[in-house]
C-alpha cells in the first residue's frame, strides 16, 4: 500500500531563479515563447504532470495560465515551458525542439500510446512497462535486425544496448556493465531477461543454453508478487557472460541482499517466493504425500494460504483440484520448467529431490507454534500439541531427530564467558515470543543458505576457461526504490542500493562525462546537477552512519530499537535529509523513537525500526545451527558445515551483521562497474495499478526526474556519448594501409578518413586522444567502425585520394601564400626603415638633447657678451675665446657633460663677476656725475645770489 499523500518529487533545493534573477527574465521568456499574451505553454499539473495552457497575464513573479480544464492559476516560471510540434515522436529525446521537463514527458506519452515503450537519452534507454505483450518486439527476428549494428541505426530497442555493450567490448577490449535500474514494477526483470536472451542466443551452444535456462531458477527462489509487480525481484544480482569473440565462454552471477524476512512474513496482498507455490501447484501427489504437503491450505503461518487472495487459476492443485496459483502466474507450468532447469546446470533427481525436501521443511517449520509450559518453574515454553505432527514432519524432512529439533526451538544452549568449568554448557529455556523468533530465523538461514546453494551450483554449471583472461558483459538487476505504509529494515537496504546506484550514475554519466571533455580540451557547456552524497554519508558515515549504528546497537548485551531510533536522532539532528516522524503531517502517530524518516532521491520515506534489530542479525542459536549441521541430509548439513558465503558456524565472538555484510557486498560490486564501460536502462513504470495503456504523467514524470533525465538530456543534447581512441581507430586499418598512409600519426590519419567520409565537422570533435561523436551519429560510426574487408579497402582508397588532393591544394597554397608573404615583407620593410629611422632621430635626440641645451646656452652667453662694452677688451676676449672653446668641446663631444657643465657654470660666473664689477663702476660714475651737478648747481645759485646783492 502507497503511502497517501507522499511527496514523490525530489528533495534537491530548487534552482529555480531568484526574485532579483527573474525580473530580468521577462524579456527572455517572451522571446523563448516566441509570443506575447495568448500565447500556448505547458504547465505543470499535480495529476498530468504537465498539461497545456494559454499565457493570460505576466508578471515579476509569476504567469498567469489558463488550463485547457478552464482553471486559471498562477504557475512559477520554472513551472512553464513553451510547446514546440506537440504531435511530434521522436525516437531521442535530444532530438526535441525545447528540451524540457514537460517536451520530454510530452514525446514519451506519444510514443507510449503508439506502443513504442523504448526511447534514448543520448546513449541511455528509457524503457516505459507496457503491462502487456507486444507482437515481435522480441522475436527472433527483431534480434537479428540489430546483430552489427551500432546505437541510433534502428529504432530504440532493449537489444540495441547489448549489441552496443558487445561491439564496445570487442572494439575497446574492455569488460561492459549494463545497469539496469528503475522502481518496483517498471520491468528491470523482463529488461535483464531481453539483454541476456540476446547475448546468449545465437550458436545455441550447450553452455549458452543453460545461462539463459537459470532464469526460471533465480526467479523461483528469489522472486515474489508484491503489490506493485508480479514478478518482483527480492534480491539484487549481477550476471556476468564471458565472452571469447563472438562465442560465450563462460558466466558468473553474484547476489545480494536476498530479502530473507519474506519467507516467514509478508504484507496483505502480497506472496512468498515463487518456488513454494509452484512446489505445492506443480509436484505430483506422490512428491506432496511424501512431503507431507497433500493438504496445503493448511499452511497458514508463513501467509502462503492467505498471503495473497487472488489465488484463483487455471492451474489446480494436481491431488486436491484446487486453484493454487496466482491468475497472471502459472505456479503449475513454471515448476516444472524450474526442475528441467535444476537438471540443466547438472543437478541430479536427487539432489532435486533433496532442494524440495528442504522447501517443505520450511513450510512445516512455519506451522508449529508454541504456548507457554505451565510445568516449567523457569518460565520457559513448549511445542503447541496440536502442531507436534509438523514439528515431526519438519524433522523428517530436514533430516533431524524430532527430538533435537524441539528441544533446539524451545530452549538455547549459551557458554557463559566468566566463572565455570571452561567449556561448559548452559541451557537456557525460551519463551513462546522467543521460541518464534528463534523458529523463524532458522527457516530464513536455511531458506537463504539453500538459495546461496542453488547460485553456486549454477555458476559451477556456466564455468569460466582460467587458461586465458576474457572479458565480459554485467547485466545489473537490483531491486527498485520502495516505500509502503509500513517500511522495515529490509526497504532501508533496498533503498541504500538505489541512493548508491544513482550516486555512481550521477558521478558516472554527469560527472566523469564532464571532466573527460576538460581533459580532452572537448568545448561543451557545463551542465549543473544535483549529488546525494549527504545522503551517502547519512548511511556510511563512519561511527555515525545509519549501519554503523545499528551494528554498534546489535553488540550491546541489550539492544533495543528505541535506544538506536533515540541515538540516530542525536547524531544527525541538524541534517536535512533525516528527521522525526512526529515532524511529518502523515506520521503523527509514530513516537520520535519508533521511527525516522529520511529523504532519499526519490522520495521520503518512514521506517519503523521496532524490528531492525533482529533483522539485522545475522546468526542463529548456537544449539539450531548444531542441529543443522549434524542433519544426515548432505545438503542441509553441507550448507551448515561452511557455509557459501564462508560463514563459520558456531562460537562466534563478533558475527557480521546483514547491513555490514550488504554494505561490503555494494563497495565490492561499484569498484568492479567503476572498471568496466557502463550503459544504463533506465525502467519507467506508466502507473501504480499495472494497467496497460494507461500513462499516468505525474508518476512518470516523478520518476524521470528521480532518475536525473532532464539534467541528461541537457548534458546530452550538447555532449558526445560515443567515442573511440585514435589509435583503436588507427589500427583497425593498420594491416590494409599502403606504405604512404602508414607513416601517417594516428590522429592526422583519423582527420583525414573522417574529411573523406565527408562527415561535418560538426557532428563529432578531436579531443587529445579520442574521437568524440555526437548523438544520433552512430551510424557514421558505424561506417567507420564496421570492419569489413571490402569497406575498409573502400575507405583506404577515399582517405588516399583526398590525402593526395589536399596535398596538391596545400602545394597550391602554399605557392599563393609564398608571393603574398614577399609583397607583405616588401610593405613591411618600407615601414620598418621609416619606424627605424624616426626612431634613431628620437634616440638621436634624445641622447644629444642636453648637449644641444649646452650649446644654445653658450651662444646666447657669447651674444650677450657683444653687447658689454664697458670692460677692457682684453678681459672680454679672453672671456670670448674661453666660450668659443667650450661651445667646439661641446659640439664636437671632446669633452664629458659633467666637464662641459662646470666649465660653462664657471665661464657664467667669470661673466657674472664682470657684470657685477661693470654694474658697480657705472654706479660710482653716476654717484660722481651726480655730486658733480649738484656742486655746479650750487655754486651756480652762490653766483646768482650774489650778484642779486651787488
Amino acid at each position: 500500500e502507497r503511502i497517501d499523500g507522499m511527496k514523490r518529487l525530489s528533495p534537491f533545493k530548487s534552482n529555480s531563479p531568484s526574485y532579483a534573477e527573474r525580473i530580468p527574465l521577462l524579456q527572455s521568456l517572451s522571446l523563448s515563447f516566441r509570443m506575447e499574451f495568448g500565447g500556448q505553454v505547458w504547465v505543470s499539473h499535480s495529476s498530468k504532470g504537465y498539461a497545456r495552457g494559454t499565457i493570460q497575464d505576466i508578471s515579476a513573479l509569476s504567469l498567469v495560465i489558463q488550463r485547457e480544464d478552464g482553471m486559471e492559476i498562477a504557475a512559477p516560471y520554472d513551472e512553464v515551458f513553451p510547446i514546440d510540434d506537440e504531435e511530434r515522436a521522436v525516437e531521442d529525446h535530444c532530438s526535441l525542439l525545447s528540451l524540457n521537463e514537460a517536451s520530454l514527458l510530452n514525446n514519451s506519452k506519444l510514443r507510449f500510446e503508439d506502443r513504442q515503450i523504448y526511447t534514448y537519452v543520448g546513449n541511455v534507454l528509457i524503457s516505459i512497462n507496457p503491462y502487456e505483450l507486444i507482437d515481435g518486439l522480441y522475436s527472433e527476428e527483431r534480434r537479428l535486425e540489430y546483430r552489427g549494428k551500432s546505437l541510433g541505426k534502428l529504432p530504440p530497442h532493449i537489444y540495441a544496448i547489448a549489441e552496443k555493450a558487445r561491439l564496445e567490448l570487442k572494439r575497446n577490449k574492455e569488460s561492459q556493465s549494463i545497469i539496469v535500474s528503475g522502481e518496483s514494477g517498471s520491468g528491470k526483470t523482463e529488461s535483464q531477461k531481453s539483454i541476456l536472451s540476446y547475448l546468449c542466443t545465437g550458436k545455441d551452444t550447450p553452455l549458452q543454453q543453460r545461462i539463459l535456462e537459470i532464469n526460471p531458477i533465480l526467479e523461483a527462489f528469489g522472486n515474489a508478487k508484491t503489490m506493485r509487480n508480479n514478478n518482483s525481484s527480492r534480491f539484487g544480482k549481477f550476471v556476468e557472460v564471458h565472452l571469447d569473440g563472438e562465442t560465450v565462454s563462460g558466466g558468473f552471477i553474484s547476489h545480494y541482499l536476498l530479502e530473507r524476512s519474506r519467507v516467514t512474513s509478508q504484507q496483505t496482498g502480497e506472496r512468498n517466493y515463487h518456488i513454494f507455490y509452484q512446489l505445492i501447484a506443480g509436484a505430483d501427489c506422490q512428491t506432496l504425500t511424501r512431503l507431507k504437503l497433500d493438504k496445503p491450505q493448511t499452511f497458514n503461518v508463513w501467509d502462503l494460504n492467505h498471503s495473497c487472495p487472488a489465488l484463483a487459476a487455471p492451474s489446480p492443485s494436481p491431488c486436491t483440484h484446487e486453484p493454487r496459483s496466482d491468475h497472471l502466474l502459472n505456479d503449475v507450468k513454471q515448476f516444472n520448467g524450474v526442475v528441467k532447469a535444476l537438471e540443466s546446470i547438472g543437478l541430479k533427481l536427487e539432489a532435486i529431490g533433496e532442494i524440495v525436501s528442504v522447501l517443505a521443511g520450511i513450510l512445516h517449520l512455519g506451522n508449529i507454534r508454541f504456548v507457554e509450559d505451565t510445568s516449567d518453574t523457569k518460565g520457559g515454553c513448549k511445542v503447541e500439541p496440536c502442531t507436534e505432527m509438523h514439528l515431526c514432519h519438519a524433522a523428517f524432512l530436514l533430516g533431524v531427530e524430532p527430538n533435537e529439533l524441539r528441544s533446539s526451538l524451545v530452549c538455547r544452549v549459551m557458554q557463559p564467558t566468566k566463572g565455570g568449568v571452561k567449556g561448559t554448557l548452559i541451557r537456557v529455556a525460551l519463551k513462546a515470543g522467543e521460541a518464534v523468533v528463534g523458529r523463524d530465523g532458522l527457516a530464513k538461514a536455511i531458506y537463504s543458505r539453500l538459495f546461496d546453494w542453488i547460485v553456486s551450483k549454477i555458476n559451477a554449471s556456466i564455468p569460466l576457461e582460467h587458461t586465458k583472461e576474457s572479458k565480459f558483459i554485467g547485466v545489473l538487476d537490483i531491486a527498485g526504490f520502495e516505500f509502503f505504509k509500513h517500511n522495515s529494515f529490509e526497504q532501508l537496504c533496498i533503498n541504500y542500493c538505489n541512493e548508491k546506484m544513482q550516486n555512481f550514475f550521477v558521478e558516472r554519466v554527469m560527472g566523469e562525462e564532464q571532466l573527460l571533455y576538460q581533459r580532452e580540451a572537448i568545448p561543451f557547456t557545463h551542465v549543473k546537477y544535483s549529488t546525494n552524497t549527504d545522503t551517502m554519508a547519512l548511511f556510511e558515515g563512519k561511527g555515525t552512519g545509519i549501519l554503523d549504528l545499528l551494528d554498534e546497537e546489535v553488540r550491546m548485551p541489550r539492544p533495543s530499537p528505541t535506544s538506536f531510533t533515540s541515538s540516530l536522532h542525536k547524531k544527525h539532528e541538524k541534517s536535512f535529509r533525516l528527521d522525526k516522524p512526529r515532524l511529518s503531517k502523515e506520521y503523527r502517530h509514530l513516537r520520535d523513537e519508533d521511527g525516522f524518516l529520511v529523504r532519499h532521491f526519490a522520495g521520503t520515506v518512514c521506517y519503523e525500526t521496532k524490528e531492525f534489530i533482529e533483522k539485522n542479525k545475522d546468526e542463529l542459536h548456537v544449539s539450531l545451527e548444531a542441529v543443522m549441521e549434524g542433519s544426515n541430509s548432505r545438503l542441509l548439513s553441507g550448507l551448515f558445515q561452511t557455509g557459501t558465503d564462508g560463514r563459520s558456524n558456531i562460537n562466534k565472538l563478533r558475527a557480521s551483521t546483514i547491513g555490514s555484510k550488504f554494505k561490503a557486498q555494494l563497495a565490492t560490486l561499484l569498484q568492479r562497474l567503476h572498471k568496466t564501460g557502463t550503459h544504463f536502462v533506465r525502467c519507467i513504470k506508466p502507473n501504480d495499478e499495472m494497467r496497460s495503456s494507461f500513462f499516468d504523467g505525474a508518476l512518470v514524470v516523478s520518476q524521470l526526474r528521480c532518475a536525473g533525465i532532464p539534467s541528461l538530456l541537457t548534458l546530452m543534447h550538447c555532449a558526445y556519448p560515443s567515442r573511440i581512441p585514435f589509435n583503436d581507430l588507427y589500427s583497425l586499418y593498420a594491416p590494409s594501409l599502403p606504405s604512404k598512409l602508414a607513416k601517417l600519426e594516428a590522429r592526422l590519419f583519423c582527420k583525414c578518413l573522417f574529411r573523406a567520409l565527408g562527415l561535418s565537422s560538426q557532428d563529432y570533435a578531436f579531443g587529445t586522444s579520442k574521437v568524440f561523436f555526437k548523438s544520433g551519429k552512430f551510424s557514421e560510426f558505424d561506417t567507420l567502425v564496421g570492419g569489413e574487408s571490402s569497406n575498409i579497402s573502400a575507405l583506404i582508397d577515399n582517405t588516399s585520394r583526398f590525402l593526395t588532393t589536399m596535398r596538391w591544394k596545400m602545394a597550391q597554397y602554399c605557392v599563393w601564400s609564398s608571393i603574398k608573404l614577399e609583397k607583405k615583407i616588401g610593405v613591411r620593410r618600407e615601414a620598418a626603415i621609416t619606424i627605424q629611422r624616426f626612431a634613431r632621430g628620437v634616440a638621436a635626440r634624445k641622447k644629444y638633447k642636453k648637449r644641444m641645451e649646452l650649446a644654445l646656452s653658450i651662444r646666447r652667453l657669447l651674444a650677450g657678451l657683444e653687447t658689454v662694452a664697458d670692460c677692457s677688451l682684453d678681459e672680454k676676449r679672453e672671456m670670448e675665446e674661453s666660450l668659443e672653446c667650450l661651445l667646439k668641446g661641446v659640439v664636437r663631444g671632446d669633452l664629458p657633460m659633467e666637464t662641459a657643465l662646470r666649465s660653462y657654470g664657471e665661464c657664467v660666473k667669470r661673466v657674472d663677476d664682470v657684470m657685477k664689477a661693470l654694474k658697480h663702476a657705472e654706479k660710482l660714475r653716476k654717484e660722481r656725475e651726480e655730486e658733480e651737478r649738484r656742486r655746479k648747481e650750487e655754486e651756480e645759485r652762490e653766483r646768482r645770489m650774489e650778484e642779486e646783492r651787488a
